[in-house]
């Protein structure tokens, strides 16, 4: 077998993985925005670092963060241990679509910029160090916001704009490991819905490249689709069934599919490729067809 059909069979391999990593991508995407996940989580972390409820209904009724909604609905809908009230007349899955629905208004990021001017407007503070600490030694000053702010007070000293900063970094460091995360939850999500659609179109990684090894016209065919790739996720679709047809994918082929190991073997190389994302594969398109179009290098002649 040549260099060029086996370059032809991994880009045949690596154009599947891409396609059903942007059809896994693009239904974990569907999902974080149904689910408001950034916004929940946000929603959540601020109210534990803020511990007051009072604080809390302060901070998300600000002009600042209430211009940042998807839409107006009140701050009474949440509550300061960081979830949804649902109406006790409403359970199971009705109460979970309510509290659902209303987490979706909440924004899915605030600027350390944003963060900081409102926490000041809540402390009352004006713009100079000295009404900063008179308030934070008031009797006005409770709840969890003047402990959060003592220390960076104390370590700005007399300077109103390193207090600004550190308060600004101090917020970035938490949204930082929130981000973190935000991407581990995607990765397990992704992970199960690769697990989910090889299943579901029968993608075993090692019938693909032993029919593609024997076969030179799907594997013509299949490069030849591959030379093309779209990350544009509303033809995704079309481009998976497009891969039902070159490929030994799916329920329907009536090949023989090998033995439960084999089969179990390609289904978890498959999961473990197409989890790996759609911009991996959509670089290593580029390397191969890249490859491929140049062919392999002239063989240099020997000394005499």
């Amino acid at each position: 077998m040549s260099t060029s059909a086996a370059i032809e069979v991994a880009l045949g391999l690596v154009f599947m993985y891409f396609v059903f990593s942007t059809l896994c991508s693009g239904i974990n995407e569907a999902i974080s925005r149904l689910l408001n996940r950034r916004g929940s989580d946000l929603f959540k972390t601020i109210n534990a670092l803020l511990g007051d409820s009072a604080a809390v209904e302060q901070f998300w009724n600000h002009p600042l963060v209430r211009g940042l909604s998807k839409s107006r609905n009140k701050a009474s809908t949440m509550t300061a241990v960081g979830h949804v009230t649902v109406p006790a007349k409403k359970g199971g899955l009705m109460g979970w679509v309510d509290g659902v629905r209303s987490l979706r208004w909440t924004p899915s990021y605030i600027t350390p910029a944003t963060f900081a001017t409102v926490i000041r407007d809540i402390s009352g503070a004006k713009g100079d160090m000295e009404s900063l600490r008179g308030w934070l030694s008031s009797e006005q000053a409770s709840g969890a916001v003047p402990k959060l702010l003592q220390p960076l007070v104390e370590a700005a000293g007399d300077d109103i704009d390193r207090f600004e900063r550190n308060l600004q970094a101090w917020y970035g460091d938490t949204m930082d490991r929130l981000s973190g995360s935000y991407k581990r939850w995607t990765k397990l999500v992704l992970l199960a819905l690769a697990a989910v659609v090889v299943v579901a179109f029968n993608i075993n990684t090692m019938r693909v490249a032993e029919v593609l090894w024997r076969e030179p016209s799907r594997r013509a065919a299949v490069a030849l689709q591959a030379q093309n790739p779209t990350a544009d996720q509303q033809q995704t679709i079309q481009s998976a069934a497009d891969e039902t047809k070159n490929l030994p994918i799916g329920w329907s082929d009536a090949t023989d599919g090998g033995s439960v190991p084999w089969v179990l073997a390609g289904w978890l190389l498959s999961v473990g490729a197409i989890s790996l994302g759609a911009p991996f594969w959509f670089d290593m398109l580029g390397r191969l067809g890249s490859l491929r179009s140049t062919g392999p290098p002239p063989a240099k002649d020997k000394d005499p």
